[in-house]
């Protein structure tokens, strides 16, 4: 008698871990499927350019459904390098340019079995802070362009993909003299073919400094994209001193910077203090002690301000598609300028609940290189290339 109450009790146990876990369960996907499963917010102001939009990039008039179990901010952005990492070593061609400067640029090329065809789209992509051709998101969005039938380009920035440090300029936000060095030499060897120009982070911002600062001097380009750009560079760089943040990116990203000063910057120690520039342990220090010396502005908070894309966008003239998080933890919900984007004529930013910085991962594991990133840019680099003009009246 004693053995089956035993027996009674323990499966009474376990019948209860079974019932609270299955109720746990049942209110997670509750959760997730009322606040985490949702459709992208869509704030354009051209209605020709939000017809193409919504028409031709499905992606965008669907819910966007994050992983299951890793639909968090830090666990899109972290886990996105940490399960997608499994990515073939791409094969490119590489390209060596030299700026008015005396700097060195890399370009590397990954071209479709057609690379003959001058008239072939070409997409330039534009990796963000100390990121390059082989950064594993750069990677996939290669694959992506060669996928839709283009030529991918990779702008390695200074010292970065086999390029020497040949001047003391590293990555700067509000430095656009090397897009337009870069985009004008392309659009100058390959005339006939029509360009877009993609840029996360960083990147993102250089590029839509760029449109902004040229307007319609740019060179000529059928579209852009930008990806999880920080909108206020001064409210991005407070959110990254949060704690949380602080460990993750912050501390991070500015020892990347520092090792690329220690291995090629030494010979331009005389711009900057050295010693006190490998003793940065934020973005913020490292600005203030070299970027904002080097290139030439009064303070980081003058740095900062004047390189933020927030205002800018009715300088821009390209059809430009901006994806950002709401929980993006380098670009606070706050910041992302959905108002001016309504008001906007070539702008437009699709913000989803969900995503991170650059992960917006997608599936029940997310092991495969697909993305609702990648989803949303292969979508828009064939909507340009091929509807584009039937929707924007381009010639």
């Amino acid at each position: 008698m004693y053995t089956w109450d035993l027996m009674m009790i323990t499966a009474y146990q376990h019948w209860r871990t079974a019932a609270v876990c299955v109720g746990l369960g049942a209110l997670y996907a509750v959760y997730y499927l009322r606040y985490v499963v949702k459709k992208p917010v869509l704030a354009c102001g051209n209605p020709k350019f939000q017809r193409l939009l919504q028409t031709c990039i499905p992606s965008l008039t669907k819910p966007y459904w994050p992983t299951f179990l890793c639909f968090g901010t830090h666990l899109q952005t972290v886990g996105h390098v940490a399960f997608q990492r499994f990515v073939r070593k791409h094969s490119y061609r590489s390209e060596k340019l030299n700026t008015p400067d005396g700097g060195e640029i890399v370009l590397h090329w990954l071209e479709t079995q057609s690379k003959d065809d001058i008239t072939e789209p070409i997409v330039v992509i534009i990796p963000g802070l100390t990121g390059d051709s082989q950064s594993i998101y750069v990677k996939h969005m290669v694959d992506d362009v060669l996928r839709v039938g283009c030529r991918a380009v990779v702008f390695n920035q200074r010292g970065f993909g086999g390029a020497e440090l040949k001047t003391p300029r590293t990555f700067c936000a509000g430095s656009t003299d090397d897009i337009h060095f870069v985009l004008s030499h392309i659009h100058q060897t390959y005339p006939d073919a029509p360009l877009l120009a993609n840029g996360a982070s960083i990147g993102g911002i250089m590029l839509l400094n760029y449109l902004a600062e040229y307007g319609s001097r740019c060179v000529p380009l059928a579209g852009a994209m930008t990806v999880s750009v920080a909108w206020d560079l001064v409210e991005s760089a407070k959110s990254l001193e949060l704690p949380v943040n602080s460990i993750l990116y912050n501390l991070t990203l500015t020892l990347n910077l520092i090792k690329l000063v220690k291995e090629k910057g030494l010979p331009f120690k005389e711009h900057y203090d050295m010693p006190s520039v490998c003793k940065s342990r934020t973005l913020r220090e490292f600005d203030s002690r070299l970027t904002v010396k080097v290139f030439g502005y009064r303070d980081v908070h003058h740095y900062y301000s004047s390189s933020s894309p927030r205002g800018k966008l009715s300088k821009i003239t390209v059809p430009t598609l901006c994806l950002n998080s709401a929980d993006d933890a380098f670009s606070p919900i706050h910041t992302i300028p959905l108002d001016e984007a309504r008001r906007s004529s070539h702008v437009a930013i699709a913000m989803t609940s969900h995503g991170g910085h650059c992960g917006f991962m997608k599936g029940i594991f997310p092991s495969g290189r697909k993305t609702y990133m990648s989803d949303v840019f292969s979508e828009y680099v064939s909507a340009i290339f091929n509807e584009g003009k039937d929707y924007l009246g381009r010639d």
